[in-house]
């Protein structure tokens, strides 16, 4: 390889060019480069003519003038011009650099008070990808550590953990009870969170699917009904359908449709089997759809009753379940809806004297019992889950709420309760931690499986 007079190498890669902005990443490259020529000792502490030999005073002038000319070949001309023109080594080119856009130690600290004010507020925002929400929270990471400060992986890990939306509860609580965050990488946790987001997207896309209805194109009908169920490769005759009409089955198509239109007939399926299917909602057993067919109640009066049911549920778990389903019907109850609300009136009223008995023992351990049924809601065929937590005999904690995704087996359904179970264990440890009730054993969760 060619050189010039001046040992550089006339080959080697194209030197970053400045111009006034990204002065931190600029840097850091100029570091890089000038590391591997050897030359960022003398950058960034220069050197002393004074006590030392010629021929060592002469080998500094050499490599200061060879910095030198990296920094001028990386900036441009008007930088050039108003900023390093007049400097003579190397040191005195890059501090004019520094001091003008980074800012003097007293500038650094401000900005640095406002790097640590968005790292300590930084948050994920709701439908953020854990890809694009490490990479907001890094670019504030590496400017801090460009500036000086001390961050290490594992405060960035933790970090990031606190940051993530409800969503990431379950994986969070995972990790911080099974991993050593004294230990674990960033792109060790990146791994664990991509894989939980990779698993969720997918019980979604099959959320969205077992909720599609199959439309038909309208044939001639010829006055009675036929049954039939729709299966893979084609059509079998089982189940009935309203409408029915003639014609060979190969001649029929079957598409999907958006359920914002309204196809002429329209095939419900029942989620908890597959091959379930058909256009007469009474073949159910039961539909908790709020249009019931039946009169509609004053929502403003029902809303006010479930909420003082809920209310209520503070002091009489029992009750729980029946409210939890009550209130899924605020917006257009019926005077089926308004019926049970009066039901569980009654009920408390013949229970006036039931409570919530409290004992004074010593045994403080924490017990967990977890239970959830499967596709309880017909409308969405989603499950209910429900957990209790008590103190030693002591019902301390208690919440039953519809699943946010639809569970495609019973063991799913089971699971998903354990694991809202298990992050409410892991808040409540925390909870009696700070009042020195430390539990030294693993917290017991019992499962109704």
């Amino acid at each position: 390889m060619a050189n010039n007079s001046l040992g550089v190498n006339i080959s080697q890669p194209v030197i970053p060019v400045f111009q006034g902005n990204n002065y931190g990443v600029w840097s850091t490259k100029m570091k890089t480069l000038f590391i591997s020529q050897d030359l960022w000792e003398l950058v960034e502490k220069g050197y002393s003519e004074e006590g030392v030999t010629v021929e060592a005073l002469r080998d500094y002038k050499k490599k200061d003038a060879k910095a030198l000319f990296f920094i001028q070949q990386a900036v441009d001309d008007a930088i050039f011009s108003s900023q390093i023109s007049a400097a003579t080594k190397a040191k005195e080119a890059w501090d004019a650099l520094k001091n003008g856009y980074q800012g003097t130690t007293r500038v650094l600290t401000v900005k640095l008070q406002t790097l640590r004010k968005q790292f300590e507020s930084f948050r994920m925002k709701e439908g953020e990808s854990i890809h694009d929400c490490s990479n907001n929270l890094m670019v504030i990471v590496n400017q801090m550590r460009t500036y000086g400060e001390q961050i290490t992986d594992q405060k960035v890990v933790e970090k990031l953990l606190r940051s993530l939306t409800r969503k990431y509860e379950s994986i969070v609580s995972a990790i911080e009870e099974s991993k050593d965050l004294t230990v674990l990488t960033i792109d060790e946790l990146l791994g664990s969170l991509q894989s939980h987001e990779d698993r969720h997207k997918s019980y979604e896309e099959n959320e969205k699917a077992f909720q599609a209805k199959l439309k038909f194109p309208k044939e001639n009908t010829t006055g009675h009904e036929r049954s039939g169920n729709y299966i893979r490769g084609g059509y079998s005759y089982r189940g009935r359908r309203s409408g029915g009409g003639g014609g060979k089955s190969s001649d029929r198509q079957q598409r999907l449709v958006d359920g914002s239109q309204t196809p002429n007939y329209v095939w419900y399926m029942d989620s908890g089997s597959s091959s379930h299917m058909t256009a007469n909602l009474e073949a159910f057993i039961s539909l908790n759809s709020a249009d019931d067919g039946e009169g509609k109640v004053d929502a403003q009066l029902y809303r006010s009753l479930v909420g003082s049911l809920l209310y209520l549920t503070i002091s009489r778990p029992d009750i729980l379940q029946a409210t939890s389903l009550l209130s899924r019907f605020m917006q257009s109850p019926s005077k089926v809806h308004y019926g049970a609300a009066k039901r569980v009136l009654r009920y408390l009223k013949e229970t006036c004297s039931y409570g919530l008995w409290y004992s004074n023992s010593g045994n403080f351990k924490l017990l967990g019992f977890s239970d959830s049924d499967w596709a309880g809601s017909v409308d969405d065929r989603k499950s209910t889950i429900g957990y209790l937590f008590m103190l030693g005999s002591n019902v301390i904690s208690w919440f039953s709420k519809k699943q946010p995704s639809t569970a495609l087996s019973s063991s799913e359904a089971e699971y998903m309760a354990i694991t809202s179970a298990a992050c409410q264990a892991v808040w409540l440890r925390r909870i009696l931690a700070d009042m020195k009730q430390h539990q030294k054993e693993a917290t017991t969760i019992f499962c109704d499986n």
